[in-house]
Formats: structure tokens, sequence, C-alpha cells
């Protein structure tokens, strides 16, 4: 009989997650890292917490992890961004699009310029990096998509105009996408 490891499933996959330098998305990191992948990090924060946290994961998990910039409310960052960590680890395999932001005030108060930046972060950055990735993971005819919304996806909230109006986007866009890939 043969021994089959099951203990790092996804040794050899290159996995991005957004918004991954702390929080939700540093957890999933961690998690994928510790399942085999090597980790396309991408986030804000100070240079010197993000380089702790990339030296840590790649000690912790004995994986290869880099931190990739990217102003997701400039369209323009998501080629390069991609090409990059392509180059250096790999397309990724595994998307997790957990970047976004918060900002709360009711409608009539609510800043145009967060309305802009929020539907950026949280909505359009999800469509270009689909966009991006899973071209490699269709020919690869291997891949894995996922993107974060809320209860903010499916129920409306006062004083949140953007967020649940960018979650419930993210929804749709996961259904969308889904229903596209799924005969792939």
């Amino acid at each position: 009989m043969t021994a089959i490891s099951v203990s790092r499933p996804h040794s050899g996959r290159v996995a991005l997650v957004t918004g991954s330098t702390s929080g939700i998305g540093l957890a999933i990191a961690g998690r994928l890292a510790s399942l085999g992948a090597d980790i396309a990090l991408h986030g804000l924060g100070k240079p010197e917490d993000i380089e702790h946290v990339v030296k840590a994961l790649r000690k912790r998990h004995d994986v290869h992890v880099q931190h990739f910039e990217g102003d997701f409310t400039d369209s323009s960052c998501f080629v390069p961004m991609i090409e990059c960590i392509a180059a250096a680890l790999g397309a990724p395999d595994i998307l997790i699009n957990n970047a976004g932001m918060q900002y709360v005030s009711p409608i009539l108060s609510f800043p145009p310029e967060k309305w802009d930046m929020m539907l950026a972060v949280n909505l359009s950055a999800s469509f270009h990096t689909i966009r991006l990735c899973a071209p490699a993971m269709l020919k690869k005819g291997w891949g894995r998509i996922i993107n974060m919304a809320s209860v903010s996806g499916l129920v409306g909230v006062a004083d949140k105009p953007a967020y649940v109006a960018t979650k419930h986007g993210l929804v749709g866009l996961t259904k969308s996408v889904a229903l596209e890939f799924v005969a792939a």
C-alpha cells in the first residue's frame, strides 16, 4: 500500500491573496502557506511590518512568499502587478480577492471621492484580478477564485451605501464568473 500525503495539498501552487498584510487576509495567506502554496501578498502597511510578515510566513511554512505593490484605486496597477507575480512565483492558481475598505456615512453626506475609491477597491479590483488570473487557470485546467463579500452583499445597511453596493456587486460578479467558468 502506498501512503499519500495530504498535509500539503497545495504544494507547487501559487496563491494571490489581496488585502493580506493583516487581519483576515493574512490568516488566509497563512493557511494557504501551511498547505504548501507559495504566497503573493498584497496590501498596505509599513514596509518594516510587511517585511516581518513575509519573513515569518517563509520561516513558519517553508514556502516562497513575496509582497507585491498595487494601488487598487488605479486600474493601471493590475497588469504590472500580475506580471510581476507571474515572473517571481508563477501565475496564480488560487486568487483570494480580500482587499476592501469601509466608509460610514448617510448617502446625503457621502463624499463622492469615497464612493469612487470604494468601488475601485471593493469591486473593480476583483474584476481586474479575475480577468488577468483566470486565463492561466483555464489553460492549466485548475484554479480557484474566492471573492470575499459579507452579509452586506445580501442585505441593505443604513449609512453604508457604497459598502453595500460594492458587496452586492461582488456577489453578482462572483455568480456571473462561476456560470462562465463552470463549463470550462
